[in-house]
């Protein structure tokens, strides 16, 4: 009755509170060292804060002594850098002074280099003063003979040039033709490729016109149908009992008959889907056609473009082959009558000179000087010439087939004492004649000219080419 809850209600004050639970010191020790755990966590996180925080000063007097280092490094890097810089300004000065004194060579060869170009274009100058008529008529043979020698080569190397160029031409239009009639081939396949599509799509546009109608009428028989049947239903059976024993008949040909018409649509929309990807896939297959039709016909119109441009460049490069061709050529023909109007005007100066030179006249005819033929002593090509070797009586034509000497040959005062104080030729007879006292007089002055400047008394005036007077 004690232990029992059901009378615990019933019980007083007094009987409560002896069931309460009692608080022993376990309670409070609990507490106790929750209390003392917190203060010790607390001493430590202190101390902890204090051991981090607390060395400032430390720190400073590192970071100090870091500090002071880096300076004196930086003061010691300084001073070698003023060094460096005071070594480089003495190096620049003595670099500046050796550049001055380059400067003053080089200012020094200058004046010396324009001292040299004055000397040399007067010796030039000189130089082309010394020129003679043979040398220029020698240089106009050798132009005369070059421009003979390559004026074929170079008129066949511009045929062969121009033949390349035609044959290039011709084949580079040979081959836009083929290309031509290829797509040309193609475009009339692709042509009919379309004539094809057009022609099913017509067809097939056709047959689905003939389905939809077939389609209609098919279902408007059966809906006559459907509607005959059930009429006749109705009227077989307009009541009867028996109507109700053939319920599950006539719900299964109801049945029938909506599905046969479900199949009949849902062959149809098959058929109407087929027919619609069919159509679908030619008008993309034409579609695709039609791109390429255009994209072979932007192909043919640039091809011919570039044939017609290639052509126009073809004969552009032709004319001006030709043109270059024709003017050179002109040139050429030009340079060539000047080179032989030169020639001549050269031949007959020539002339001019030979027969001044031949009509002095002599101051005695019976002088016969040393040298010439019939003489004791000395040498002379001629002296084999037999005949009369009096300048008006001489063959002209000998004396073209001997070449004119250098300039030098006449300027050089050696030949001109050794022509002009010896005589002319006289006539070779059988006998020989005593040269008279003013024949003997040149001839002796003659000798001493040649011998002060150092010349043979026996050269003679007309020399070989390739021959100088030194």
């Amino acid at each position: 009755m004690e232990k029992n809850p059901y009378s615990l209600a019933k019980v007083g004050l007094e009987n409560n509170s002896i069931l309460r639970p009692q608080r022993d010191c376990g309670f409070y020790a609990k507490y106790v060292f929750l209390f003392l755990s917190l203060i010790q966590f607390l001493i430590i996180l202190g101390l902890v804060l204090f051991m981090v925080y607390a060395n400032n000063h430390a720190a400073a007097e590192t970071h100090l002594k870091g500090m002071t280092i880096w300076v004196e490094e930086c003061r010691v890097k300084t001073g070698l850098l003023s060094k460096e810089k005071d070594n480089l300004t003495h190096l620049l000065n003595a670099s500046r002074a050796e550049s001055r004194q380059i400067q003053g060579q080089l200012n020094r060869l200058n004046f010396t280099s324009k001292l040299c170009t004055a000397e040399k274009l007067k010796l030039q100058g000189q130089l082309r003063q010394t020129e003679t008529v043979y040398q220029n008529f020698r240089e106009c043979s050798m132009l005369v003979n070059i421009f003979n020698a390559t004026y074929p080569d170079k008129v066949n190397a511009l045929q062969a040039q121009l033949k390349a160029e035609a044959l290039k031409a011709d084949l580079e239009q040979k081959k836009l033709a083929q290309e031509n009639e290829r797509l040309k081939e193609e475009i009339k396949k692709v042509e009919q490729k379309e004539t094809a599509c057009r022609r099913e799509v017509l067809q097939v546009r056709t047959q689905v016109q003939k389905v939809g109608e077939l389609e209609a009428k098919v279902m408007g028989e059966m809906q006559a149908v459907r509607q005959n049947l059930k009429s006749a239903l109705e009227t077989a059976l307009p009541g009867q009992p028996i109507w109700m024993c053939n319920t599950e008949e006539v719900r299964t040909l109801q049945t029938t008959c909506l599905n046969l018409s479900k199949q009949l649509d849902g062959y149809m929309a098959g058929l109407g889907q087929r027919l619609e990807d069919r159509i679908n896939a030619v008008g993309k297959e034409n579609a695709l056609l039609q791109k390429e039709k255009s994209a072979c016909s932007q192909d043919l119109l640039e091809r011919d473009h570039k044939l017609t441009a290639q052509e126009q460049r073809s004969g552009q490069e032709k004319q001006a082959l030709q043109a270059a061709c024709n003017t050179q050529t002109s040139k050429m023909y030009a340079e060539q009558h000047k080179l032989i109007s030169e020639k001549e005007t050269l031949r007959l100066e020539l002339e001019r000179t030979k027969q001044k030179c031949w009509s002095v006249p002599p101051p005695n005819p019976a002088i016969r000087p040393l040298g010439v033929p019939g003489a004791s002593g000395g040498t002379n090509p001629i002296a084999s010439s037999p005949g009369n070797f009096n300048p008006n009586t001489f063959n002209a034509n000998w004396m073209r087939t001997v070449q004119l000497a250098p300039s030098n040959a006449f300027s050089d005062p050696g030949n001109l004492g050794v022509q002009r104080n010896s005589a002319p030729l006289g006539n070779t007879g059988s006998h020989r004649t005593n040269l008279g006292h003013t024949g003997f007089t040149r001839l002796e002055e003659g000798k001493k000219a040649v011998v002060a400047n150092g010349t043979s008394p026996h050269q003679p005036l007309l020399r070989t080419v390739g021959h100088s007077s030194g």
